[in-house]
């Protein structure tokens, strides 16, 4: 074969090969970031979101849960791993999110099976609460995940909590559960530095961490905020208020973390995109906000991240950040930070 032979038949082959991973790169991370498998949605704007009656939460999350069975007491379990070595474990955050969505199943259908499976839910919370004294209670998780060593808490477990307990009380009427809900907020609102998980700096007012590495997950935050806002419309106590609308205020200061041009961050610590459904999550939280604020700017952040979505020219920047990613993490001579794929959800609204 000639020499231009082969350098057509040799250029062609490298034309294939990059091909090949461009599509690899196309299929497996960039179109994750626009999955809908785990989407929270949005209920009627007709849901009173300010009355001292809490009734249904702020947003359906029935998609949100996945690898997920029952024990024998019908609670709810994590499900992890392959094969042999699958594993289950008990994620309070997943717990308290089936509570609520078996209270809104029993508001929507009037089955006593669901008020029950409700109960259920909220009282291992109870049972498992753990006395920090000081008026404090944690939900910690008893495993290890690859960012955690058990025995750890999150904010956002925390939060979930709170919306359950709440709606418990409301309910039931038991006594037991507005005061472990008091007491999970005073651990997400006390100081990191404490313990807790509340973080405040000079860029970051307040902000609900929702794991221990101060990294501000985006939607930990927000759904830490609901359970906030749960507490002021129980009580009217403006301390809550206050705590609202500076974690919302903090929001609109540091958007420019989050929001990339053409999808949004989990975290702001990140350099790329959110993978799994969360940059859909966003779209519906930045909605409930505005919803709950009245303020113009999250509905703004909410239409213009649904334009991120939904609109194929925004993945053209979002694949070329991607590739640059994927070239960081390959390519031992191209320097920079490496992309992760993001976080998926362990079952769960967040990562924890």
């Amino acid at each position: 074969m000639s020499v231009p032979g082969v350098l057509l038949v040799g250029g062609g082959a490298g034309a294939a090969v990059v091909g090949y991973y461009l599509s690899r790169i196309y299929r497996f991370n960039l179109l994750p970031r626009y999955s809908t498998d785990w989407e929270m949605r949005l209920y009627s704007p007709d849901l009173d979101m300010h009355g001292r009656t809490l009734g249904p939460y702020y947003g359906d999350f029935r998609k949100c849960l996945h690898d997920y069975d029952f024990d024998e007491d019908g609670i709810i379990v994590l499900v992890g791993g392959e094969g042999n070595d699958r594993v289950r474990n008990y994620n309070p955050c997943q717990i308290a999110e089936m509570a609520i969505i078996e209270y809104e199943n029993y508001l929507r259908t009037g089955d006593g099976q669901h008020r029950e499976s409700f109960r259920r839910h909220v009282e291992w919370l109870v049972r498992n609460a753990t006395p920090l004294g000081g008026g404090k209670a944690c939900f910690y998780y008893q495993y290890d995940t690859p960012e955690e060593k058990a025995p750890w808490g999150s904010g956002l477990a925390q939060g979930m909590a709170v919306s359950a307990l709440l709606r418990a009380h409301e309910l039931f009427g038991e006594p037991e559960y507005f005061q472990l809900a008091r007491e999970a907020f005073a651990l997400m609102d006390a100081p990191v530095e404490e313990g807790g998980f509340r973080y405040s700096g000079p860029e970051f007012m307040l902000w609900y961490e929702e794991d221990n590495h101060r990294s501000h997950i985006l939607n930990g935050h927000i759904y830490s905020l609901f359970a906030v806002h749960d507490f002021f419309r129980v009580t009217g106590d403006p301390y809550y208020r206050e705590c609202f609308e500076r974690g919302a205020e903090t929001i609109k200061r540091m958007i420019g973390l989050f929001d990339t041009g053409y999808l949004t961050k989990y975290q702001s610590v990140d350099d790329y995109p959110a993978n799994n459904s969360y940059h859909y999550i966003h779209i519906t939280l930045f909605e409930i906000l505005h919803r709950i604020t009245a303020d113009p700017f999250f509905g703004e952040c909410a239409r213009r991240f649904a334009a991120y979505h939904s609109n194929p020219l925004y993945k053209v920047p979002a694949f070329l950040a991607i590739l640059k990613g994927v070239l960081r993490d390959k390519l031992p001579w191209y320097s920079g930070r490496a992309l992760a794929p993001g976080p998926a959800p362990a079952g769960t609204l967040g990562n924890t």
